[in-house]
Protein backbone atom coordinates (compact mmCIF):
# COMPACT_ATOMS: atom_id res chain seq x y z
CA UNK A 1 0.00 0.00 0.00
CA UNK A 2 2.98 2.51 1.17
CA UNK A 3 4.39 1.90 -2.65
CA UNK A 4 1.23 2.48 -4.31
CA UNK A 5 0.45 5.76 -2.61
CA UNK A 6 4.26 6.44 -3.26
CA UNK A 7 3.64 5.85 -7.11
CA UNK A 8 0.55 7.48 -7.20
CA UNK A 9 2.22 10.83 -5.41
CA UNK A 10 5.63 10.74 -7.75
CA UNK A 11 3.05 10.34 -10.24
CA UNK A 12 1.07 13.86 -9.63
CA UNK A 13 4.62 15.62 -8.48
CA UNK A 14 6.08 14.25 -12.17
CA UNK A 15 2.96 16.15 -13.74
CA UNK A 16 2.88 18.78 -11.46
CA UNK A 17 6.50 20.19 -12.39
CA UNK A 18 6.07 19.56 -16.33
CA UNK A 19 2.92 22.07 -16.01
CA UNK A 20 5.26 24.23 -13.67
CA UNK A 21 7.86 24.94 -17.00
CA UNK A 22 5.31 24.41 -19.66
CA UNK A 23 6.19 28.01 -20.73
CA UNK A 24 7.23 30.08 -23.48
CA UNK A 25 10.44 30.29 -21.86
CA UNK A 26 10.69 26.46 -21.03
CA UNK A 27 9.19 24.61 -23.72
CA UNK A 28 10.69 21.43 -24.58
CA UNK A 29 11.54 21.75 -28.71
CA UNK A 30 10.10 18.81 -29.35
CA UNK A 31 6.87 20.11 -27.49
CA UNK A 32 4.16 19.77 -29.77
CA UNK A 33 5.05 15.89 -29.71
CA UNK A 34 4.75 15.56 -25.99
CA UNK A 35 1.74 14.58 -23.57
CA UNK A 36 -0.76 17.11 -21.95
CA UNK A 37 -1.04 14.07 -19.02
CA UNK A 38 2.46 13.57 -18.29
CA UNK A 39 4.78 16.70 -20.25
CA UNK A 40 2.11 19.62 -18.97
CA UNK A 41 1.57 20.96 -22.47
CA UNK A 42 -1.38 20.30 -25.44
CA UNK A 43 1.35 18.17 -27.75
CA UNK A 44 0.04 15.19 -29.77
CA UNK A 45 1.11 12.78 -27.77
CA UNK A 46 3.05 11.25 -30.18
CA UNK A 47 5.33 8.21 -27.99
CA UNK A 48 1.76 7.03 -26.49
CA UNK A 49 0.84 6.72 -30.71
CA UNK A 50 3.70 4.64 -31.26
CA UNK A 51 3.45 2.46 -28.16
CA UNK A 52 0.36 1.37 -28.97
CA UNK A 53 1.26 0.10 -32.63
CA UNK A 54 4.76 -0.71 -31.50
CA UNK A 55 3.76 -4.88 -32.91
CA UNK A 56 2.39 -3.76 -36.02
CA UNK A 57 4.21 -3.12 -39.12
CA UNK A 58 3.96 0.46 -41.22
CA UNK A 59 3.14 0.81 -44.67
CA UNK A 60 4.61 4.26 -46.53
CA UNK A 61 2.12 7.26 -47.22
CA UNK A 62 2.81 9.87 -50.09
CA UNK A 63 2.04 13.18 -48.43
CA UNK A 64 1.95 16.41 -50.88
CA UNK A 65 3.13 19.54 -49.62
CA UNK A 66 2.33 22.38 -51.33
CA UNK A 67 4.72 25.66 -50.73
CA UNK A 68 7.83 26.98 -51.41
CA UNK A 69 9.56 23.99 -52.11
CA UNK A 70 11.92 21.77 -49.88
CA UNK A 71 15.66 21.83 -49.83
CA UNK A 72 15.91 17.76 -51.32
CA UNK A 73 19.66 17.67 -49.76
CA UNK A 74 18.88 18.14 -46.33
CA UNK A 75 20.67 15.17 -44.48
CA UNK A 76 17.64 15.14 -41.96
CA UNK A 77 14.96 14.72 -45.01
CA UNK A 78 16.60 13.29 -47.97
CA UNK A 79 15.48 9.72 -47.06
CA UNK A 80 11.84 10.69 -46.73
CA UNK A 81 11.29 12.25 -49.78
CA UNK A 82 8.89 11.24 -52.15
CA UNK A 83 11.06 10.16 -55.78
CA UNK A 84 9.10 9.54 -58.65
CA UNK A 85 9.08 5.53 -59.35
CA UNK A 86 8.70 6.03 -62.91
CA UNK A 87 11.00 8.69 -64.41
CA UNK A 88 14.87 7.96 -64.48
CA UNK A 89 16.40 11.25 -63.03
CA UNK A 90 18.54 13.34 -65.90
CA UNK A 91 17.66 12.17 -69.05
CA UNK A 92 15.55 14.85 -69.56
CA UNK A 93 13.12 12.37 -71.14
CA UNK A 94 9.12 12.57 -69.74
CA UNK A 95 9.79 8.32 -69.06
CA UNK A 96 6.33 8.52 -66.78
CA UNK A 97 4.29 10.13 -69.78
CA UNK A 98 2.59 12.14 -67.29
CA UNK A 99 3.59 15.62 -68.55
CA UNK A 100 6.29 16.65 -66.91
CA UNK A 101 10.04 16.38 -67.80
CA UNK A 102 12.60 14.70 -64.92
CA UNK A 103 10.39 15.33 -62.15
CA UNK A 104 12.16 13.25 -59.40
CA UNK A 105 10.86 14.76 -56.73
CA UNK A 106 8.14 16.92 -57.52
CA UNK A 107 7.38 19.88 -59.51
CA UNK A 108 8.02 23.68 -59.30
CA UNK A 109 4.38 25.08 -60.96
CA UNK A 110 6.07 28.89 -60.04
CA UNK A 111 9.02 28.86 -61.99
CA UNK A 112 12.42 30.66 -61.22
CA UNK A 113 11.77 33.76 -59.65
CA UNK A 114 8.18 33.42 -59.51
CA UNK A 115 7.47 33.83 -62.94
CA UNK A 116 4.40 33.53 -64.52
CA UNK A 117 3.52 30.75 -66.73
CA UNK A 118 7.18 28.86 -66.17
CA UNK A 119 7.40 25.79 -64.70
CA UNK A 120 10.37 23.10 -64.63
CA UNK A 121 11.70 20.08 -61.90
CA UNK A 122 13.62 22.05 -59.89
CA UNK A 123 12.02 21.99 -56.50
CA UNK A 124 14.47 23.41 -54.46
CA UNK A 125 15.61 26.77 -56.26
CA UNK A 126 14.77 30.16 -54.62
CA UNK A 127 13.52 30.57 -50.92
CA UNK A 128 12.31 27.30 -49.74
CA UNK A 129 12.46 27.54 -45.57
CA UNK A 130 8.86 27.73 -45.67
CA UNK A 131 8.63 23.86 -47.07
CA UNK A 132 11.19 22.83 -45.39
CA UNK A 133 10.03 23.62 -42.02
CA UNK A 134 6.77 21.65 -42.86
CA UNK A 135 8.46 18.85 -44.44
CA UNK A 136 10.19 18.62 -40.96
CA UNK A 137 7.63 18.60 -38.99
CA UNK A 138 5.96 16.18 -40.98
CA UNK A 139 8.44 13.57 -41.84
CA UNK A 140 12.10 14.26 -41.21
CA UNK A 141 14.28 10.86 -40.75
CA UNK A 142 12.92 9.55 -36.85
CA UNK A 143 15.72 8.73 -34.54
CA UNK A 144 18.85 9.30 -36.59
CA UNK A 145 20.54 11.55 -33.98
CA UNK A 146 20.46 14.65 -36.48
CA UNK A 147 18.12 17.69 -36.42
CA UNK A 148 14.29 16.53 -35.01
CA UNK A 149 12.19 13.86 -35.10
CA UNK A 150 9.57 13.71 -37.59
CA UNK A 151 6.17 12.64 -36.96
CA UNK A 152 5.68 9.90 -39.56
CA UNK A 153 8.20 7.25 -39.84
CA UNK A 154 6.84 5.58 -42.82
CA UNK A 155 6.40 8.50 -45.02
CA UNK A 156 7.23 10.06 -48.50
CA UNK A 157 6.90 13.85 -48.96
CA UNK A 158 6.17 14.95 -52.45
CA UNK A 159 7.30 18.39 -53.15
CA UNK A 160 5.21 20.89 -55.13
CA UNK A 161 6.14 24.38 -55.58
CA UNK A 162 3.19 26.94 -55.90
CA UNK A 163 3.38 30.48 -55.29
CA UNK A 164 0.41 32.15 -52.80
CA UNK A 165 -1.00 34.54 -54.86
CA UNK A 166 -0.26 33.09 -58.38
CA UNK A 167 -2.36 33.78 -61.28
CA UNK A 168 -6.05 35.74 -61.14
CA UNK A 169 -7.38 31.78 -61.19
CA UNK A 170 -4.72 30.05 -58.95
CA UNK A 171 -4.12 28.06 -61.78
CA UNK A 172 -0.74 27.08 -60.47
CA UNK A 173 -2.20 25.74 -57.19
CA UNK A 174 -4.72 23.98 -58.83
CA UNK A 175 -2.36 21.96 -61.10
CA UNK A 176 -0.09 21.18 -58.06
CA UNK A 177 -3.07 19.57 -56.30
CA UNK A 178 -3.87 17.97 -59.84
CA UNK A 179 -0.34 16.22 -59.72
CA UNK A 180 -0.46 15.15 -56.08
CA UNK A 181 -3.84 13.58 -56.91
CA UNK A 182 -2.61 11.87 -60.17
CA UNK A 183 0.65 10.47 -58.70
CA UNK A 184 -0.57 8.96 -55.58
CA UNK A 185 -0.65 11.80 -52.91
CA UNK A 186 -3.13 10.13 -49.94
CA UNK A 187 -2.72 13.41 -47.88
CA UNK A 188 -1.77 16.72 -49.39
CA UNK A 189 -1.03 19.68 -46.98
CA UNK A 190 -1.77 23.05 -47.87
CA UNK A 191 0.21 25.14 -44.69
CA UNK A 192 0.03 28.18 -47.09
CA UNK A 193 -3.52 29.86 -47.05
CA UNK A 194 -4.93 30.30 -50.70
CA UNK A 195 -7.41 33.02 -51.73
CA UNK A 196 -9.61 31.80 -54.51
CA UNK A 197 -11.23 34.77 -56.40
CA UNK A 198 -14.52 32.64 -57.76
CA UNK A 199 -15.48 29.07 -57.54
CA UNK A 200 -16.70 26.38 -60.07
CA UNK A 201 -14.33 25.09 -63.03
CA UNK A 202 -10.96 23.66 -62.73
CA UNK A 203 -10.69 24.42 -58.58
CA UNK A 204 -14.44 22.61 -58.14
CA UNK A 205 -12.82 19.32 -60.60
CA UNK A 206 -9.72 18.79 -58.00
CA UNK A 207 -11.67 18.91 -55.24
CA UNK A 208 -14.11 16.08 -56.24
CA UNK A 209 -11.10 14.80 -58.11
CA UNK A 210 -9.49 14.59 -54.64
CA UNK A 211 -12.66 13.21 -52.77
CA UNK A 212 -13.27 10.17 -55.50
CA UNK A 213 -9.81 8.67 -55.04
CA UNK A 214 -9.67 8.96 -51.34
CA UNK A 215 -7.18 11.99 -50.75
CA UNK A 216 -7.39 13.72 -47.80
CA UNK A 217 -6.80 17.38 -48.24
CA UNK A 218 -5.45 19.24 -44.77
CA UNK A 219 -5.50 23.27 -45.39
CA UNK A 220 -4.48 25.56 -42.39
CA UNK A 221 -6.54 28.33 -41.57
CA UNK A 222 -6.32 32.20 -42.17
CA UNK A 223 -3.79 33.70 -39.91
CA UNK A 224 -6.32 35.79 -37.24
CA UNK A 225 -10.24 36.84 -38.18
CA UNK A 226 -13.28 35.11 -38.47
CA UNK A 227 -13.28 31.96 -41.01
CA UNK A 228 -16.55 32.34 -40.98
CA UNK A 229 -17.26 35.07 -42.75
CA UNK A 230 -14.87 34.37 -45.39
CA UNK A 231 -16.10 32.41 -48.56
CA UNK A 232 -12.17 33.04 -50.51
CA UNK A 233 -10.81 29.65 -49.40
CA UNK A 234 -11.17 25.95 -50.37
CA UNK A 235 -13.03 25.28 -46.52
CA UNK A 236 -15.52 23.29 -46.85
CA UNK A 237 -16.12 22.47 -50.44
CA UNK A 238 -15.30 18.82 -50.08
CA UNK A 239 -16.48 15.96 -47.36
CA UNK A 240 -12.12 15.11 -47.69
CA UNK A 241 -11.05 18.69 -46.70
CA UNK A 242 -9.84 19.10 -43.10
CA UNK A 243 -9.31 23.28 -41.55
CA UNK A 244 -6.77 23.62 -38.87
CA UNK A 245 -6.77 26.37 -36.49
CA UNK A 246 -3.53 27.18 -34.07
CA UNK A 247 -3.52 26.62 -30.61
CA UNK A 248 -0.33 26.61 -28.01
CA UNK A 249 1.45 24.62 -25.68
CA UNK A 250 -0.01 25.38 -22.07
CA UNK A 251 -3.53 26.67 -20.61
CA UNK A 252 -2.03 30.42 -20.10
CA UNK A 253 -0.83 30.52 -24.43
CA UNK A 254 -3.12 28.11 -25.53
CA UNK A 255 -4.79 30.49 -28.44
CA UNK A 256 -3.36 34.05 -29.49
CA UNK A 257 -5.51 35.95 -31.92
CA UNK A 258 -2.84 38.69 -32.26
CA UNK A 259 -0.47 36.61 -33.72
CA UNK A 260 -1.75 33.35 -35.61
CA UNK A 261 -5.25 32.44 -34.51
CA UNK A 262 -8.02 32.53 -37.07
CA UNK A 263 -11.50 31.55 -35.26
CA UNK A 264 -14.88 30.31 -36.48
CA UNK A 265 -17.29 27.21 -37.19
CA UNK A 266 -14.90 26.39 -40.44
CA UNK A 267 -12.32 25.42 -38.60
CA UNK A 268 -12.28 21.69 -37.89
CA UNK A 269 -9.76 21.11 -35.81
CA UNK A 270 -6.88 23.14 -33.25
CA UNK A 271 -3.29 21.39 -33.90
CA UNK A 272 0.30 23.21 -32.37
CA UNK A 273 2.04 25.94 -34.46
CA UNK A 274 3.36 28.42 -31.54
CA UNK A 275 7.47 28.24 -31.38
CA UNK A 276 7.98 24.87 -33.19
CA UNK A 277 11.58 23.44 -34.19
CA UNK A 278 12.19 22.22 -37.31
CA UNK A 279 14.14 21.92 -40.59
CA UNK A 280 14.98 24.77 -42.40
CA UNK A 281 17.33 24.94 -46.15
CA UNK A 282 20.62 24.19 -45.10
CA UNK A 283 23.23 27.82 -46.27
CA UNK A 284 26.14 26.40 -48.60
CA UNK A 285 29.06 28.37 -48.72
CA UNK A 286 30.08 26.68 -51.68
CA UNK A 287 29.08 23.81 -53.90
CA UNK A 288 30.22 21.11 -51.75
CA UNK A 289 30.55 22.81 -48.17
CA UNK A 290 27.56 22.86 -45.73
CA UNK A 291 28.13 26.48 -43.77
CA UNK A 292 28.37 25.88 -40.29
CA UNK A 293 26.35 28.22 -37.51
CA UNK A 294 29.33 30.59 -37.48
CA UNK A 295 28.94 31.85 -41.12
CA UNK A 296 26.81 34.30 -42.12
CA UNK A 297 23.91 31.98 -43.11
CA UNK A 298 21.52 33.04 -40.40
CA UNK A 299 20.96 30.41 -38.59
CA UNK A 300 18.62 31.70 -35.55
CA UNK A 301 19.23 28.70 -33.61
CA UNK A 302 22.89 28.50 -33.78
CA UNK A 303 22.42 25.07 -35.50
CA UNK A 304 22.32 25.17 -39.28
CA UNK A 305 19.42 23.43 -40.83
CA UNK A 306 16.94 24.09 -38.23
CA UNK A 307 14.54 27.17 -36.97
CA UNK A 308 11.70 28.34 -34.99
CA UNK A 309 8.58 29.31 -36.57
CA UNK A 310 5.54 30.49 -35.01
CA UNK A 311 2.59 30.70 -37.76
CA UNK A 312 -0.97 28.92 -37.97
CA UNK A 313 0.72 27.34 -41.12
CA UNK A 314 2.38 24.67 -38.94
CA UNK A 315 -0.84 23.39 -37.63
CA UNK A 316 -1.82 22.22 -41.18
CA UNK A 317 1.73 20.73 -41.25
CA UNK A 318 1.14 18.82 -37.57
CA UNK A 319 -2.42 17.84 -38.55
CA UNK A 320 -1.23 16.01 -42.05
CA UNK A 321 1.46 14.23 -39.79
CA UNK A 322 -1.12 12.59 -37.74
CA UNK A 323 -3.04 11.83 -40.94
CA UNK A 324 -0.56 10.04 -42.41
CA UNK A 325 0.83 8.26 -39.66
CA UNK A 326 -2.67 6.79 -38.73
CA UNK A 327 -2.87 5.74 -42.87
CA UNK A 328 1.01 4.08 -42.20
CA UNK A 329 -0.74 1.36 -39.69
CA UNK A 330 -4.34 1.81 -41.22
CA UNK A 331 -4.21 2.20 -44.76
CA UNK A 332 -7.73 0.79 -45.71
CA UNK A 333 -9.02 3.70 -44.23
CA UNK A 334 -10.93 6.03 -46.13
CA UNK A 335 -10.02 9.84 -46.50
CA UNK A 336 -13.58 10.50 -44.67
CA UNK A 337 -12.99 7.93 -41.82
CA UNK A 338 -9.66 9.81 -41.57
CA UNK A 339 -11.17 13.41 -41.45
CA UNK A 340 -13.50 11.47 -38.83
CA UNK A 341 -10.97 9.97 -36.78
CA UNK A 342 -8.78 13.04 -36.04
CA UNK A 343 -12.07 14.93 -35.66
CA UNK A 344 -13.77 12.31 -33.09
CA UNK A 345 -9.84 12.00 -31.57
CA UNK A 346 -9.26 15.60 -30.27
CA UNK A 347 -8.11 16.38 -26.70
CA UNK A 348 -11.36 19.06 -25.41
CA UNK A 349 -10.13 22.49 -24.72
CA UNK A 350 -11.45 23.37 -21.29
CA UNK A 351 -14.88 25.16 -21.04
CA UNK A 352 -12.98 27.78 -18.32
CA UNK A 353 -10.31 29.11 -20.89
CA UNK A 354 -11.12 32.00 -22.67
CA UNK A 355 -9.26 34.67 -25.09
CA UNK A 356 -10.18 38.51 -26.05
CA UNK A 357 -11.98 38.75 -28.82
CA UNK A 358 -13.07 42.28 -30.34
CA UNK A 359 -12.21 43.11 -26.64
CA UNK A 360 -14.94 40.18 -25.57
CA UNK A 361 -14.18 37.02 -23.40
CA UNK A 362 -14.75 34.12 -25.79
CA UNK A 363 -14.48 30.65 -24.78
CA UNK A 364 -11.32 28.88 -26.58
CA UNK A 365 -13.57 25.99 -26.92
CA UNK A 366 -15.52 27.85 -29.90
CA UNK A 367 -12.69 29.04 -32.03
CA UNK A 368 -13.33 25.34 -33.88
CA UNK A 369 -15.93 23.12 -34.45
CA UNK A 370 -15.18 20.30 -32.89
CA UNK A 371 -13.85 22.47 -29.97
CA UNK A 372 -10.12 20.27 -29.23
CA UNK A 373 -6.55 19.69 -30.63
CA UNK A 374 -5.68 17.07 -32.91
CA UNK A 375 -3.84 13.74 -30.60
CA UNK A 376 -2.04 11.36 -32.91
CA UNK A 377 -2.89 8.75 -29.69
CA UNK A 378 -6.52 9.07 -29.20
CA UNK A 379 -6.55 8.89 -33.15
CA UNK A 380 -4.80 5.69 -33.77
CA UNK A 381 -6.48 4.04 -31.05
CA UNK A 382 -10.14 5.49 -32.53
CA UNK A 383 -8.68 4.29 -35.97
CA UNK A 384 -7.51 0.66 -34.59
CA UNK A 385 -11.17 -0.04 -33.23
CA UNK A 386 -12.51 1.10 -36.34
CA UNK A 387 -10.91 -1.26 -38.48
CA UNK A 388 -11.34 -3.82 -36.08
CA UNK A 389 -15.10 -3.43 -36.75
CA UNK A 390 -14.79 -3.95 -40.23
CA UNK A 391 -13.25 -7.31 -39.77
Amino acid sequence: MRSLLASVFLFFLVKSFAQLNATKENLPKNWYLLDKNWDGVYGISLSDAYNFVKDKNSEPVVVAIISGGIDTSHEDLCESLWRNPGEIPGNNVDDDRNGYIDDVFGWNFMGPYFERGVSNNNVSEGIVDAGTYFAGIIGAIRNNEKGIDGIVENVKLMTLRAYQKGDSENMEFIKAMQYAIDNGAKVICIPVIRQFKSWGGAIDSVLLDAERKNVLIVEAAVNGGNMDENNRYLHHKTSTLLVVGSSGPSDEVLFDLNNNGGYGMKIDVLAPSLNLYSTRKVPRVSENKIADSNDSCGCKTGECGVIYYNNTNAAAAVTSGVAAFILSYYPGITARQLKSIIEASVVRIPESLTTKIDDEEFPIKNVCRTGGIVNAYNAIKLASTIMEEKK
